[in-house]
């Protein structure tokens, strides 16, 4: 994980950061197809999650604002992306 801290204002003790996670690049949960493995390419290290946290001054704890989680599929039907991406 790494994280990204944001301070809004110069004169308050208040700040903010963002903590992005990625996909792993071997074992469990990797992304990737057979098009990458088979040209021996490079696994992609994808963000898996984005988490805004905040805290009002330099002696409290972070808190969780809000999360985003993404899901990538791979391209190559073995993820049943069809059975989520429906037409309207």
């Amino acid at each position: 994980m790494t994280s990204e801290l944001i301070t809004n204002n110069p004169d308050s003790t208040a700040s903010e950061q963002y903590v992005f996670a990625y996909t792993p690049t071997s074992g469990s949960g990797v992304v990737t197809n057979s098009l990458v493995t088979g040209a021996s390419g490079t696994v992609p290290q994808l963000i898996s999650s984005i988490t805004l946290q905040e805290k009002a001054s330099s002696m409290d704890s972070w808190h969780t604002v809000r999360t985003v989680s993404y899901t990538y599929y791979n391209g190559d039907g073995t993820d049943n992306a069809g059975a989520h991406c429906k037409r309207r």
